[in-house]
C-alpha cells in the first residue's frame, strides 16, 4: 500500500507555544492585565468614554486571555493541537492589530473634522463697531487737535501720543484707518468639507470590515488545511489578503495625517503625528505577518526552518507582533482620546 502523500499548510502565525514560549507568554499576560484597569477606567469616565476606542477596547482585554491561553498551551503539551484553541489564536493574532487601526483611523476623522469648524467673533471685537490698531506717529509729526474733543464722536478709534521729545507736555492725536484690524480674523466654518470627510471616512468602514472577515474566515479554516493542500492554499491567500488590505488602509491614514499637517494650519501638528507614530507601529505587525507567511510545514510540532518553531522564529513573534501592539494600546489609553480628538461619546465631532 502506498502512503498518503505529505500535506504541507501555512505555519501558524507565532508559532506552536512550546516551552519556551511560557515566560514570554506570561510577560504578556501581567502587561496586559497591569493596563486593564486604566481601560476600565477611560470607559467607565464619562470625560474619556468613547465609541471609536470599542475595537481597542476588545482588543486590550482579549489579549490577557490569548496570552494566559499560550502560556497554558506551553506548560501543557496535549493542549497546543486543540483544534479550538488553533482556531481562536490565528483568529484573534489577525484581528487584533486590524481593530486599532481603524481606532486610529476614526481619531483622524475627528481631527480633520474638527479643524473645519468656524471660530466665533470674540466678545472684544464684537463691542468694537470699528477695528483698529495703536498705533505711534511718526517723530517730528503731530496734529493740533484740541484735548477738548478727545470725548467727540469724531474721534472715536484715535490714541494720544508724545510730540517729538518726552519734555513736551502737550499731546496729539493721529487718526487710525478704522480697516486696519487690531483683532484676529475669526476662521470660517467649513460645513462642506466636514461633510465629505464625514463621508470618505465612513465608506472606510467597507475595506475595513471585509479586511476583519477574511482574518475571521482563515482562522476558522486553518485547521481544514492540515489535510486538504487546495484548502491550505486558499487560507494562504485570504490571510495575506487581509493583511495587505489592512496595510493599505493604515498607509492611507498615515499618508492623509501627514499631508493635512504639512498642508492645512488648523490641523493640529502634534495630533497628526501622534497618528502618524501609532500608525507606523502597527504597519510593524503587518509586515511581520506578511514576511512570515511564505512559511509552510507539514506538522503543527515540526522543528523544520519554516515551520516558525524555532527559538529565533518565536523572538521574531513577540518583537515584530507582541510588542508593537502592546505599546500601541498603552499609548492610546495613555491618552484621554476624547478631549484630545474631541470625538464625543459617539465619536461626532
Amino acid at each position: 500500500m502506498s502512503s498518503s502523500p505529505t500535506v504541507f499548510f501555512p505555519s501558524p502565525i507565532g508559532g506552536v507555544p512550546f516551552t519556551i514560549d511560557l515566560a514570554p507568554s506570561v510577560l504578556f499576560a501581567l502587561l496586559y492585565a497591569a493596563l486593564a484597569p486604566l481601560v476600565i477606567y477611560r470607559v467607565a469616565s464619562a470625560k474619556s468614554r468613547t465609541i471609536i476606542l470599542a475595537g481597542t477596547f476588545i482588543f486590550s482585554l482579549q489579549r490577557i486571555a490569548d496570552m494566559a491561553l499560550r502560556a497554558q498551551e506551553a506548560h501543557v503539551p496535549s493542549d497546543r493541537t486543540s483544534n479550538s484553541n488553533i482556531k481562536y489564536l490565528q483568529t484573534t493574532y489577525a484581528t487584533g492589530f486590524i481593530g486599532m487601526g481603524h481606532g486610529l483611523l476614526e481619531m483622524l476623522r475627528c481631527l480633520l473634522m474638527s479643524a473645519t469648524k468656524g471660530t466665533p467673533p470674540s466678545e472684544t471685537s464684537a463691542t468694537c463697531p470699528n477695528d483698529i490698531e495703536l498705533q505711534r506717529p511718526p517723530i517730528g509729526e503731530s496734529t493740533n487737535t484740541s484735548p477738548s474733543k478727545m470725548g467727540s464722536k469724531d474721534n472715536v478709534g484715535v490714541v494720544y501720543t508724545p510730540v517729538d521729545s518726552m519734555r513736551s507736555r502737550s499731546f496729539s492725536f493721529t487718526p487710525i484707518p478704522a480697516t486696519t484690524a487690531l483683532f484676529p480674523p475669526t476662521r470660517e466654518d467649513q460645513p462642506g468639507r466636514r461633510k465629505r470627510i464625514q463621508t470618505i471616512a465612513s465608506l472606510t468602514l467597507i475595506p475595513f470590515g471585509i479586511s476583519i472577515l477574511m482574518a475571521i474566515i482563515a482562522g476558522n479554516n486553518y485547521y481544514k488545511s492540515f489535510t486538504s493542500a487546495s484548502e491550505g492554499h486558499t487560507v494562504g491567500l485570504v490571510r495575506a489578503a487581509s493583511t495587505s488590505l489592512a496595510l493599505i488602509l493604515f498607509q492611507a491614514t498615515n499618508i492623509t495625517a501627514f499631508t493635512c499637517m504639512v498642508t492645512d494650519r488648523r490641523v493640529s501638528r502634534g495630533r497628526a503625528l501622534y497618528i502618524c507614530a501609532l500608525t507606523c507601529l502597527l504597519s510593524v505587525v503587518g509586515v511581520y505577518r506578511l514576511v512570515v507567511m511564505r512559511c509552510t510545514t507539514d506538522a503543527l510540532e515540526s522543528a523544520a526552518p519554516c515551520s516558525l518553531n524555532s527559538t529565533a522564529a518565536k523572538a521574531a513573534f513577540y518583537v515584530f507582533h507582541m510588542a508593537p501592539e502592546y505599546l500601541t494600546a498603552v499609548a492610546i489609553w495613555g491618552v484621554n482620546i476624547r478631549a484630545t480628538f474631541q470625538t464625543g461619546t459617539w465619536g461626532k465631532v
